[in-house]
C-alpha cells in the first residue's frame, strides 16, 4: 500500500508537534502544588499508600462542583495508586491527557473543513496538524496542563472534542447512512458528553457546540429527510436551552445571586470586569508574551462602571464587535464565524454570571480551539498562496514552542513560580502572603508583615498578623484579638481558616502564650460568619473544638464538632473527631456512641474515612485492654467488624485479646470466618495470622 505525499507530510508534522509538545512541558512537571491542588488532592495523596483499593471509596467524589467530578477523581485515585505522592506523575498524567486532546483538535479541525460547504483547496488534515499544534503548544495552556488539579478542565475538554468529532463525522455520513450517522451522534451525546460533565460542568454547553456548528459550519445539508430529522433535533435541543434559561430564571436567587453572598464583587461588577477579562484572555492568545501572564490573578481590578475604568466601555465594545461578526460573517466565512462564537460560547459558563473568581488563565483551555480556527480561515481567505499560510503557521508554532519552554521552567520550581509571580502581579494578595510566609520562615518578620500589609483588610490579615506576633513574640495581647472580635459581616476565606488554625495550633502547642477564652470569643465570632465554602465554616469550627479542647472544655469542643456535623451529611469526618476527642479524655462510652453514629451516617455519606476510623477504633479497645476490661475491647472489635467489614486488623487484633483470654474455640472460628475473604490488608497482617494459628495449634499447657 503507497503512502501519498500530502499523509507524509501530516504525519512528519504531527511527530514534530508531539515531540515539542512533551520537549517543551518536560521541565514544568517537576513543579509544586497549587491553590485547589491541595484541599481536592492532598488528602487523597496522603491516603495514597495505605489500603489503596480503598481510595476509589474514599475520594471518587470531589467536593469542587456539584457533580462531584468522578470522572476527573477516578484519574486521581489512578495516579495515587500507581505513583503514590510523586507529583511529576500526576503531572505526566496531565501532559498526555493534554497532547490526546491535541490529536483530537487537528481530527476535529480536518472534519471542519471537509464539512464545509465550499472547499478551501487546502489539505484538510495539515491544516488540522497546524492548527493542533498551535493549541497544543501555546503558552496561555501552561496554566492548565501544570496545574494538576485542572485535569477535570482538560478531561471536559478530551470528552468534548471528542463528542464533536462524532458529531460532525456522523453528520458527514447521513450522506451515506442516516442511521450510521446518528449512531455516532448519540455516541457523542450519551457517551461522551456525561464523561465530560462528571469531569467538571463546562461540558455542559456541548450541545450548544453542536448547534453552532449545525447553523454556522453544516447549515442543515444533507438528503431531504436527514435535514428534516436535523431540524426536529435541534429544535428539541433549543427547547432545552429554553428551558434551562426559564429554570436559571426562575432560580436566579439560589443559583445565581447567592454565589455572590462570600465576593466582595456584585453581580453588575463582575459582569463589567470580565469583558475587561475575556479582552485580557484574547491578548493573551494573540500576543502571547509571558509578562502578560501568569498563575495568580487575584488582583484584577473590578470595574463599577463602563468608564471605571475607561477599559470596561472599550473592552465591551470589543466583545460586542466580535460577537456581531461571527453573526455577520456566517456565510461568508463560516470557519471564522464558528470559530469566534465557539471561543465565547466556552466562557458562557466561567466568565458570566456566576460569581466565580474573576480570571484564570485555564478558563481558555477549550475556547482557543476556536481562536486558532478564527485565524486560519482568515488566513485562508486572505493568502491565496497557500504555501505561504503553512510556512508562516510554522514558524509561529516554533516561537509558541520557545514561550512555552520558557514558562514551563517558570513552573518548574516553587522558587521559579512565585518570583515571576511577584514581578508581574506584585499587588496579588495570594503571593504577597507566600512571601510573607517565607520572610517570617526565615525571621525576617519586618518584611514578611511588609508583604501582609498588601493584602487586603479582613479576618485573614488580622489573624495573620496574631500569627506572625506568636512566631515573633511567643505571645499576643488582649488588644490585639480585639480586632478579630469586632469583625462583624465580611466573609470567612481560606486565608482566614488557614490564619486560624496556624494560630491555634502555636497556642496549643505551648509555643506562643495568649488569653484563650478572648481567642474562643473571636473564632466564636467567625463562626457565625459566612463563609466562602462549607469547608470553611467547617474548619473554623475544627479550629474552635482544638482550642476548646486545650482548655479540658471537652462539652463544648465536642459540640463544635456535633456543629460541623450539621454543615454536611456527606462525611462523617466531624463525629470522629468528637470521639476522638472523647476518647482522650477517658468519656468511651460516649464515644463510642459516636462511632456507631458516624457508621450510619457513612452508609449513604459519599466521603468514607475508613483510614481515620480504624485509628479510633483501635485506638479506644487498646485502652480497654490496658485497663484489662478484654470484654469491653472484644466489643469494640465487633463494632469496627460490623463498621469495616474489610479490616483483617481487628480481627487479628481480637484473636490475640481471645488467646491471651484461652479462648481457643472463638480464636479458631475467627480464623476460619477470615480465610477466604479478600480483605484490603490481609498482606500486612499475614504474618500476624500466621503466628496466631501457630499458637491455637500449640496452645500453653
Amino acid at each position: 500500500m503507497s503512502i501519498d505525499r500530502s499523509t507524509i507530510v501530516t504525519l512528519a508534522i504531527l511527530a514534530v508537534v508531539s515531540i515539542l509538545t512533551v520537549a517543551t512541558y518536560l521541565p514544568g512537571l517537576s513543579g509544586p502544588l497549587l491553590l485547589d491542588d491541595l484541599p481536592q488532592l492532598d488528602p487523597l495523596i496522603q491516603q495514597s499508600a495505605d489500603y489503596p483499593t480503598e481510595l476509589f471509596g474514599n475520594h471518587i467524589l470531589s467536593t469542587s462542583g456539584p457533580t462531584g467530578r468522578p470522572v476527573a477523581m477516578a484519574t486521581f485515585i489512578a495516579d495515587a495508586v500507581t505513583h503514590g505522592p510523586d507529583i511529576w506523575w500526576w503531572k505526566f498524567s496531565n501532559l498526555m491527557l493534554h497532547l490526546t486532546s491535541g490529536l483530537l483538535v487537528c481530527w476535529l479541525t480536518a472534519l471542519l473543513l471537509q464539512a464545509l460547504p465550499k472547499k478551501t483547496g487546502v489539505d484538510p488534515w495539515i491544516a488540522g496538524v497546524i492548527v493542533g499544534g498551535l493549541w497544543l503548544l501555546h503558552p496561555i495552556q501552561v496554566s492548565t496542563v501544570l496545574y494538576t488539579v485542572q485535569r477535570m478542565t482538560e478531561l471536559s475538554t478530551l470528552f468534548v472534542l471528542a463528542g464533536l468529532i462524532c458529531y460532525v463525522k456522523g453528520r458527514l455520513l447521513q450522506d451515506r447512512s442516516a442511521v450510521s450517522g446518528w449512531i455516532l451522534i448519540a455516541i457523542g451525546f450519551f457517551v461522551f458528553y456525561p464523561l465530560g460533565v462528571f469531569s467538571k460542568e463546562n461540558a455542559l454547553i456541548y450541545p450548544v457546540y453542536c448547534s453552532l456548528l449545525e447553523l454556522v459550519v453544516l447549515q442543515f445539508r444533507g438528503p431531504l429527510q436527514v435535514k428534516r430529522q436535523v431540524r426536529i433535533f435541534h429544535g428539541v435541543l433549543f427547547t432545552g436551552y429554553a428551558l434551562a434559561a426559564v429554570l436559571v430564571l426562575a432560580n436566579f436567587s439560589n443559583i445565581v445571586l447567592e454565589s455572590y453572598a462570600t465576593r466582595d464583587f456584585t453581580l453588575g461588577e463582575r459582569v463589567l470586569t470580565q469583558f475587561r477579562v475575556v479582552a485580557t484572555y484574547l491578548s493573551q492568545i494573540l500576543l502571547p508574551m509571558q509578562r502578560s501572564m501568569g498563575f495568580f490573578h487575584d488582583d484584577v481590578a473590578v470595574s463599577t462602571g463602563l468608564f471605571s475604568p475607561d477599559t470596561t466601555l472599550i473592552s465591551a465594545l470589543l466583545v460586542v464587535a466580535l460577537v456581531a461578526s461571527g453573526f455577520i460573517f456566517r456565510r461568508k466565512l463560516p470557519l471564522f464565524a464558528f470559530g469566534v462564537l465557539f471561543f465565547f460560547a466556552s466562557h458562557v459558563v466561567e466568565s458570566s454570571v456566576l460569581g466565580l473568581e474573576l480570571m484564570f488563565e485555564h478558563r481558555n483551555y477549550t475556547g482557543t480551539f476556536g481562536i486558532f480556527i478564527a485565524i486560519m480561515a482568515l488566513a485562508l481567505h486572505a493568502q491565496e498562496e497557500r504555501q505561504n499560510v503553512a510556512v508562516g503557521a510554522v514558524i509561529i508554532i516554533l516561537a509558541l514552542s520557545f514561550l512555552t519552554w520558557q514558562r514551563s521552567l517558570t513552573w518548574s520550581s516553587p522558587e521559579t513560580l512565585y518570583e515571576y509571580a511577584y514581578a508581574t502581579h506584585p499587588d496579588s494578595p495570594r503571593v504577597n502572603l507566600v512571601y510573607a510566609n517565607a520572610f517570617a520562615a526565615a525571621g525576617n518578620f519586618g518584611r514578611a508583615r511588609t508583604f501582609l500589609e498588601k493584602v487586603a483588610p479582613g479576618p485573614g490579615a488580622d489573624l495573620h498578623g496574631l500569627f506572625l506576633d506568636c512566631l515573633e513574640h511567643k505571645r499576643i495581647d488582649e488588644n490585639a484579638l480585639n480586632r478579630i472580635s469586632s469583625f462583624d459581616g465580611g466573609v470567612v476565606d481560606g486565608h482566614a481558616t488557614s490564619s486560624a488554625d496556624l494560630l491555634v495550633q502555636e497556642v496549643v502547642g505551648g509555643r506562643c502564650s495568649a488569653p484563650r477564652q478572648s481567642l474562643v470569643e473571636a473564632l466564636a465570632i467567625l463562626s457565625k460568619s459566612r463563609g466562602r465554602t462549607v469547608d470553611d465554616n467547617r474548619s473554623i469550627l475544627f479550629t474552635k473544638a482544638k482550642l476548646l479542647e486545650s482548655m479540658s472544655d471537652i462539652d463544648a469542643a465536642v459540640g463544635q464538632y456535633v456543629a460541623a456535623q450539621g454543615l454536611s451529611k456527606n462525611d462523617a469526618l466531624p463525629l470522629y473527631l468528637a470521639a476522638d476527642t472523647l476518647i482522650r479524655f477517658g468519656r468511651l462510652t460516649e464515644a463510642r456512641d459516636l462511632l456507631l453514629e458516624a457508621h450510619e451516617l457513612e452508609k449513604s455519606a459519599g466521603i468514607q474515612r475508613k483510614g481515620t476510623a480504624q485509628r479510633i477504633y483501635t485506638g479506644l479497645a487498646n485502652i480497654y485492654e490496658a485497663e484489662k476490661k478484654y470484654e469491653e475491647a472484644l466489643d469494640v472489635y465487633a463494632e469496627a467488624m460490623t463498621s469495616l467489614p474489610g479490616r483483617v486488623q481487628f480481627r487479628v487484633n481480637a484473636a490475640e485479646i481471645l488467646l491471651r483470654l484461652q479462648r481457643y474455640d472463638e480464636v479458631t472460628q475467627l480464623l476460619a470466618d477470615t480465610r477466604g475473604h479478600d480483605y484490603v490488608d490481609m498482606d500486612q497482617n499475614a504474618y500476624a495470622l500466621q503466628r496466631i494459628s501457630t499458637k491455637l495449634s500449640q496452645p500453653e499447657q
